[in-house]
């Protein structure tokens, strides 16, 4: 269980929260609550990518995942390139001197598996040759949940543990037919593999459709 106790932080004059305490038990939680209320603050604190101002996080013992809202992938590379970045064994290799030959075979099997789950997120193989640019917000946002997808993967691979995987709002931007496909993909690729599986999510239909438990904050 992951215990937030007295947590506060403000930026500026604007304080977002002020000595929250909540619990986050183990399996599929919902994160809700309005636009503002600090849901994002709260799991961007949790993955530790912000520091609170006071208060304590524990329960939190692994590799954390972290989905942001907006798709981050690199412009120049292509959708597939951009997947097989997350995988951590692939750096560790081409870093630790391994050959080309080796190196060349490992990508390739990272790029079919990549292309795998972009076809269980409804994406073909040609969309995997395109650029950033040349995708939809759609389709950007279901290549970022493929390289979410292959990180767990490969940390799983190395023997990881993964302590939380958080995704805030992944189902920003898909229509009603990709939206069940993500939905499916989500609960089969980080459900599993995760501690926390943490969805942050304003949308009641989310929250239905992910079920687990519903923190508000």
């Amino acid at each position: 269980m992951i215990a937030v106790s007295g947590l506060s932080k403000r930026y500026g004059d604007n304080v977002v929260f002020d000595a929250l305490s909540l619990s986050v038990p183990a399996g599929t939680t919902c994160l809700t609550g309005p636009s503002g209320s600090g849901k994002t603050t709260l799991a961007r604190i949790l993955a530790g990518l912000e520091d609170a101002d006071s208060g304590t996080v524990s329960g939190l013992c692994g590799s954390v995942v972290y989905l942001f809202q907006e798709p981050r992938l690199l412009p120049w590379a292509n959708a597939l390139d951009n997947i097989i970045l997350a995988a951590p064994d692939l750096r560790a290799r081409e870093a630790g001197g391994e050959k080309r030959s080796s190196r060349s075979a490992r990508r390739a099997a990272l790029k079919a598996e990549a292309s795998g789950l972009l076809a269980a997120l409804g994406l073909s193989d040609a969309d995997g040759g395109k650029l950033p640019a040349e995708l939809s917000g759609g389709m950007r946002q279901r290549v970022c949940l493929a390289r979410a997808a292959l990180h767990c993967r490969a940390l799983t691979r190395a023997g990881e543990k993964i302590s939380a995987v958080v995704l805030d709002e992944p189902l920003k931007g898909l229509d009603a037919a990709t939206r069940a496909a993500a939905v499916d993909f989500i609960k089969a690729e980080f459900a599993p593999v995760a501690e926390h599986l943490i969805i942050i999510t304003h949308s009641g239909r989310d929250v239905d459709d992910f079920g687990g438990v519903t923190v508000p904050i």
